[in-house]
């Protein structure tokens, strides 16, 4: 969906206002993404936040198929190296950081 335009999903569907971060979400690779919603929503139901919550989920918020023959860019390290998640942290989301455990992944 994104390969070759250099840009996360999360900037391609808000590229004319980026939003800032309310929530970080922390996860593992491994997980399955359906038990990894499962686990938000609910988390995010027992804190009272809205469905509106701009968060930040590195799966949509970093660029993904940097690394891949041919493609643009830019990779996993270059982006890395703009330490994304430290200034997520840094930015004191309202929400702070939501940990996701699943029964296929465990952090």
């Amino acid at each position: 969906w994104t390969r070759n335009l250099g840009n996360s999903i999360a900037l391609l569907m808000n590229n004319k206002k980026p939003l800032k971060a309310e929530v970080m979400i922390s996860h593992a690779w491994g997980e399955s993404m359906s038990e990894a919603l499962e686990a938000l929503l609910g988390r995010a139901a027992a804190i009272g936040m809205s469905l509106d919550t701009v968060i930040w989920f590195c799966t949509f918020a970093q660029y993904q198929p940097g690394d891949m023959e041919g493609d643009c860019g830019p990779g996993v390290a270059a982006q890395l190296a703009l330490d994304p998640f430290k200034k997520v942290i840094a930015s004191k989301p309202p929400y702070g950081m939501i940990v996701l455990h699943t029964e296929r992944s465990e952090l």
